[in-house]
Order: structure tokens, then C-alpha cells, then sequence
């Protein structure tokens, strides 16, 4: 079903973020991964901030869960500079960021 709503409503964030989140909580991570960044883009494409800075978030726990920390904090950071005051971003950063190189 929510392959489905991906593919009715590809231009929206939304179907990509609940894809990508059950993906995740299942640990198919790289199509959690390519999920979220499909959804990105639909939220670029649209301007709508709120959700990519959401889907920054969320892609990024799913890049530290791959070993790629690096990446993870500069997504993090993105998410941030998008939504200052998100819900877990800030929480997320300081884990991660003494592990990033």
C-alpha cells in the first residue's frame, strides 16, 4: 500500500517518509536510504522545508546505522539550518557529531 501512494504521489514528501520510515524500522536500510532521498527531492522540488528538513533527520539516522557518520552530521547540520528548533535533530547531532571524523 505504501509502495502504491509512492507511486500515485511520487511529487510528495509525504508517501516517501512513511515508506522510508518502514522500511527502516524493518532494517532494509539502503531502501530506507533511497527512499528518503527520493522524498528530498520531492520536498526540494516543492519547497517544502518542513519536510526535508524531517527527511534530513531521518536520513541521516539511517546513514550512521550504515557506518557513514560523516555524511550523517552534514545532514543533520542541513536539517538544522532548515528547521532550528526540530524535535530531534539537535539530540541526534551532539551523538553523533564525536563520531564523525
Amino acid at each position: 500500500e505504501l509502495k502504491r501512494a509512492v507511486e500515485l504521489f511520487s511529487d510528495k514528501p509525504g508517501p516517501h517518509m512513511s515508506l522510508g520510515w518502514w522500511y527502516e524500522r524493518r532494517g532494509r536500510l539502503e531502501e530506507a536510504r533511497s527512499t528518503y532521498e527520493a522524498g528530498r527531492w520531492a520536498a526540494m522540488r516543492a519547497q517544502d522545508f518542513f519536510s526535508e528538513a524531517f527527511l534530513d533527520n531521518n536520513l541521516a539516522m539511517v546513514e550512521a546505522r550504515l557506518g557513514r557518520k560523516d555524511e550523517a552530521v552534514k545532514l543533520l547540520r542541513r536539517c538544522l539550518y532548515l528547521v532550528p528548533k526540530h524535535p530531534r535533530a539537535a539530540a541526534n547531532l551532539k551523538r553523533l557529531e564525536p563520531m564523525a571524523q
